[in-house]
């Protein structure tokens, strides 16, 4: 069956992808998180086109806030913390909120810096302590540029790139 380009797609629009996608979680990941005997918490933001900068910042502020104050998304429990130790009530642990790790790749490294950076703002009032983080973005591999020397050629992806400042030099 032979597509109509001229046709509008109307699901341009569409994202895909939850935060509880197992197989999404890289194999690194779950090792650490299993060595350390560490939860993983996953969070859920608006992803773009459909959701905009200003809706993943609110969402990562609210889970910011949520996290520190225990929040819970179960009427059932008062918090996250006491929900997730109903799920296994068998086992005897304890929740170390004094210990946080942060970790993102690609995309996710966008909403990872941005909550350091929110959880750094004195007036959001979370302060939680992130002792370590890891972002793995796929576009820095490629890209890489001098900082001493601004003027250089840079290479992305192969291919030579137009110094930092001839990018910012208007012609008149």
């Amino acid at each position: 069956m032979e597509a109509d380009l001229n046709k509008t797609n109307t699901n341009t629009h569409q994202c895909t992808g939850t935060a509880s996608f197992h197989p999404w979680f890289s194999t690194t990941s779950l090792r650490r998180a299993k060595a350390k005997h560490a939860i993983i918490i996953s969070v859920n933001y608006p992803l773009g086109p459909k959701g905009t900068y200003t809706d993943i910042y609110i969402a990562l502020q609210d889970f910011l806030l949520w996290y520190k104050h225990d929040g819970s998304f179960d009427a059932r429990y008062e918090s996250w913390p006491a929900w997730l130790l109903a799920q296994h009530p068998q086992q005897t642990y304890t929740i170390d909120k004094s210990s946080v790790y942060v970790e993102a790749k690609s995309a996710g490294t966008y909403a990872a810096v941005t909550t350091l950076s929110l959880n750094a703002k004195r007036d959001v009032g979370t302060a939680i302590p992130i002792n370590a983080a890891l972002f793995r973005s796929p576009m820095l591999a490629h890209y890489k540029r001098d900082i001493l020397q601004p003027d250089a050629v840079s290479t992305y992806m192969g291919h030579d790139m137009p110094s930092h400042t001839s990018l910012h030099t208007s012609k008149r």
